[in-house]
């Protein structure tokens, strides 16, 4: 399987390719099968892409040089979108002991995230690796806030990198360090310098971390300062129980660091759900919130999104088991974009860690919702492809495909192999039910734009 875009291979001419696939598909559905694709390669790392029928690139091809692809059993989709992951945290998993037991899951987290430079930039470059090897070619990743503080290593080792997107610069600011930890973070993106491909971006983590006064503060600093804003929201029992009473798990967690003061009983014992409690902080400021696996019919009519799910992390988390099935298709229905995330590696299963076997990828999130919930494959596709985009602010087309004889752009070029001739959008779903035992249906990312 090929590791590395064929437009971005060192010292590659420009190169007219011919790919020769079952079809071609996006979040529209099936454009062409069978489908033929002719790829322009360029010197400086980009390419253009146009679809076309066997007998019409017969045709455009005639009397010219071309490097032809037999991909006959694949079907070729845009370059994917990972609109919530953790690369930093990559060094820290697989970890399959932390499946339903939070307290262990952060314990494991504590004791071995990446702390120095160094080390964090060695857990992102290969949280990047693994991402490339899944299709993924753009990410909203979170810049994880180790202990001393919010750091900016995350966003220049993404910068460095073929990926686009965002790198939001993570920080925890409750009872005696809420605003504080928001300053310092505003501060830490107020000194990076956003690049062609990737800008920086401010998260509060959680409500349960970060005071509504620092949230406050957070949206300030992200007007001013023109970044997106992202933050966790409505994922545990846990956290319901610490909005609503002040009690619980996440009070004796602060308590344990000295952070807890009875001030804070004012912001923490309304009763209000997760969503209500964030309501009038997230309202209109455009804040991407992530998970939202606890969400009533009143917190839905709440929400205004984007909303990111990862259904692994849900999954790993007995989610389902406090509040039912996660509400993704609702909130599509009702009009909120809604994109595909990983989380972390510490939530997938071990094979996410080699790349020969499928790596970090949306599309086993996908393929995960298509066996659980049958949903419906266009629907997958949007979520991982043209939704994750709009959650991150990236322009659509890049996502997608263009017509049947259009010359476009997208971002990325990826191809899955299907195996049996079957519905070519459904079979990408399908096809890879168990990708450690089956890595021949892994996606491959062909051409990428630099």
């Amino acid at each position: 399987m090929n590791r590395r875009p064929l437009n971005l291979s060192p010292n590659r001419p420009p190169i007219l390719f011919r790919i020769d696939a079952a079809a071609a598909a996006d979040e529209r559905g099936t454009i062409l099968a069978p489908a033929c694709a002719l790829v322009q390669t360029d010197a400086a790392g980009g390419f253009s892409f146009r679809l076309l029928t066997p007998a019409d690139a017969d045709a455009a091809t005639i009397g010219i040089s071309v490097t032809r692809l037999d991909l006959r059993d694949a079907v070729l989709i845009p370059g994917l979108v990972n609109a919530h992951t953790h690369l930093d945290l990559t060094s820290v998993g697989p970890y399959e002991p932390g499946r339903g037991d939070f307290p262990r899951f952060l314990s494991h987290v504590r004791q071995n995230r990446p702390i120095g430079d160094a080390e964090i930039a060695a857990a992102v470059r290969t949280g990047i690796d693994l991402s490339l090897a899944g299709g993924v070619v753009a990410v909203g990743d979170i810049a994880g806030c180790p202990t001393p503080g919010p750091t900016a290593v995350p966003f220049h080792v993404l910068a460095s990198s073929e990926l686009a997107g965002i790198s939001y610069v993570e920080y925890f600011g409750i009872g005696r360090t809420d605003t504080l930890r928001a300053e310092q973070a505003a501060a830490v993106v107020a000194g990076l310098t956003p690049t062609a491909n990737v800008r920086p971006g401010l998260s509060p983590h959680a409500p349960y971390t970060v005071a509504p006064a620092a949230y406050r503060s957070t949206i300030a600093h992200a007007i001013s300062l023109g970044v997106p804003v992202c933050t966790h929201l409505a994922e545990s029992p846990a956290e319901r129980e610490f909005i609503a009473r002040g009690t619980g798990p996440h009070r004796q967690l602060l308590e344990a660091f000295g952070l807890w003061h009875d001030a804070l009983a004012d912001d923490f014992s309304s009763g209000n759900t997760p969503i209500e409690h964030m309501a009038p902080v997230l309202s209109d400021s455009g804040t991407l919130v992530v998970h939202c696996n606890d969400v009533s019919d009143a917190d839905l009519q709440l929400l205004r999104g984007p909303v990111v799910y990862c259904p692994r992390s849900s999954a790993y988390f007995e989610a389902e088991r406090s509040f039912g099935p996660h509400r993704y298709q609702d909130m599509i229905r009702a009009g909120i974009t809604v994109a595909m995330g990983t989380d972390s590696i510490i939530n997938l299963p071990a094979h996410a860690a080699d790349p020969s076997r499928g790596g970090i990828s949306v599309l086993e999130e996908a393929r995960f919702l298509f066996q659980r919930d049958s949903t419906p494959a266009t629907m997958l596709m949007g979520m991982m492809t043209t939704a994750g985009a709009l959650a991150l602010g990236l322009p659509t087309a890049e996502y997608r495909f263009g017509t049947v004889g259009e010359v476009c752009q997208p971002r990325g070029v990826v191809a899955v192999r299907i195996g049996a001739n079957d519905e070519h959008l459904n079979r990408v779903f399908s096809s890879g039910t168990n990708p450690g035992k089956n890595p021949g249906m892994n996606p491959e990312l062909l051409f990428m734009r630099k």
